[in-house]
C-alpha cells in the first residue's frame, strides 16, 4: 500500500547535505527559504523579520539568530511578571509553569 521510505544515506550526498547554504539560481534566497530558516532555528518569524531576512541575506540572518542582541533583562522581568499574574506567587502553582512555557512557545 505504501512505498518504503528512502534511507537518507542512500539518496543524499552527505557532503551536499552538510554544506553551508549558498544561494544560487536553483536555490535562491527567497521568502520560502527565510521562512524555513526561522521555523527551523527559532519559533517562526513576523512579517517584518522575514522582510529583514530577505534584505540582509542568509548568512547575516543566521548570525543574528545565533547571537541575538535582545534585552534579556527586560524580557525576563516581563515574563516573570506575567507568570506571577497568571499563577500567583504560591509555590503550589509551580508544577503548572511547565505548561505555561509549553503554551508560550507553541505560538
Amino acid at each position: 500500500m505504501f512505498a518504503e521510505p528512502a534511507i537518507a544515506s542512500e539518496t543524499t550526498d552527505p557532503r551536499w547535505a552538510w554544506a553551508p547554504y549558498r544561494p544560487n539560481d536553483k536555490r535562491p534566497w527567497n521568502l520560502m527559504q527565510a521562512g524555513h530558516l526561522y521555523r527551523r532555528a527559532a519559533f517562526g518569524a513576523t512579517w517584518p523579520e522575514l522582510e529583514q531576512a530577505l534584505a540582509e541575506g542568509p548568512q547575516r540572518t543566521i548570525d543574528k539568530l545565533l547571537a541575538p542582541t535582545a534585552d534579556t533583562d527586560t524580557f525576563n522581568l516581563e515574563y516573570d511578571e506575567s507568570v506571577t499574574m497568571s499563577f500567583g506567587s504560591s509555590s503550589s502553582n509551580r508544577p503548572r509553569l511547565g505548561g505555561l512555557w509549553a503554551s508560550s512557545t507553541a505560538g
